[in-house]
């Protein structure tokens, strides 16, 4: 039996003086760094065979090992034997080629991050550079709002003028034509005076002269008392306008301020850049238009 398992262990066909070889002649090499090519080939050819002849052991243990428990045995532990002095090489050989391996994925990694870095980098300038943009573009809207309700509120005082100037024209021209019916009247009330009461002269002379008084301290009244009545109502007008602003509901406010942004017209332009600023500007007045329609106030 131990003939036997002698002559089939001949079958691994790796003597000693073989691993003494790959000893010999492989342990000896070493990788200095990165540019140590030569090497680093030799370290990587050797590896190969190496690692090839450890696999054939490997390989061989199997198909001789099949044949019987002890026979595995012996061959199990004579493979083992073999193994680690093949190993040595081989984990020598693994650790020089590691040596550019390593160094090479090193350098792959930090040109990675490098690159991401970069790329953050860029993200980041085009995050600032589009949000300077809507800055710029939120002042605009601000400033062509505020030029808008300035127009509005010039439209309305120029409103509130002229039909302050309408009502006086007319208050004038009734006042004349008050005048001119008193005058037509006392003259007519004169002829009948005159006709009725001849010989009432100097009575009716007086009574005239009254009357005359009287109508023209009664006219002076009216006409103080309707100018009167007029700057009170205004006054009034006022007050309750005022207190209606007071009153309004921020939501009222808002939908009024939404209304105002709505309104404000847009120039035509001729560059495609003009055009496209104000489809942009056009957009964000829109969303804020609907923001304040939607916002809840009390």
């Amino acid at each position: 039996m131990t003939d036997y398992i002698k002559t089939e262990l001949t079958k691994y066909n790796l003597p000693d003086a073989k691993i003494a070889e790959l000893k010999s002649k492989y342990l000896k090499l070493k990788v200095k760094d990165l540019e140590d090519i030569d090497n680093y080939l030799a370290c990587k050819s050797a590896h190969q065979e190496v690692r090839d002849l450890r696999i054939s052991i490997e390989k061989k243990r199997k198909e001789l090992k099949a044949s019987s428990l002890d026979f595995g045995r012996a061959i199990d532990t004579e493979a083992k034997r073999l193994t680690v002095g093949v190993s040595e090489v081989e984990e020598h050989l693994e650790k020089q080629r590691r040596v550019v391996e390593d160094e090479k994925k090193r350098l792959l990694d930090e040109k990675e991050r490098k690159e991401r870095e970069e790329q953050e980098r860029i993200k980041k300038e085009e995050e600032d550079r589009l949000e300077k943009i809507r800055q710029e573009q939120e002042a605009k809207a601000t400033e062509l709002r505020e030029q808008q309700e300035k127009i509005d509120a010039d439209k309305r005082a120029i409103e509130e003028e002229k039909e302050t100037v309408r009502l006086e024209k007319e208050k004038i021209a009734q006042d004349k034509i008050d005048a001119e019916k008193a005058k037509k009247k006392a003259e007519q009330d004169e002829k009948d005076r005159l006709a009725s009461e001849k010989k009432h002269a100097e009575e009716v002379e007086q009574a005239k002269k009254e009357a005359t008084e009287k109508a023209i301290r009664e006219e002076h009244e009216r006409v103080e008392q309707e100018a009167k009545d007029k700057e009170l109502a205004r006054l009034k007008a006022k007050e309750e306008e005022i207190e209606a602003q007071k009153k309004a509901s921020d939501k009222d406010k808002l939908l009024e301020l939404a209304r105002v942004i709505k309104a404000i017209p847009f120039p035509i332009v001729k560059s495609k850049a003009s055009e496209n600023i104000l489809v942009k500007v056009h957009e964000l007045l829109g969303q804020a238009s609907k923001l304040l329609k939607g916002k809840e106030a009390s």
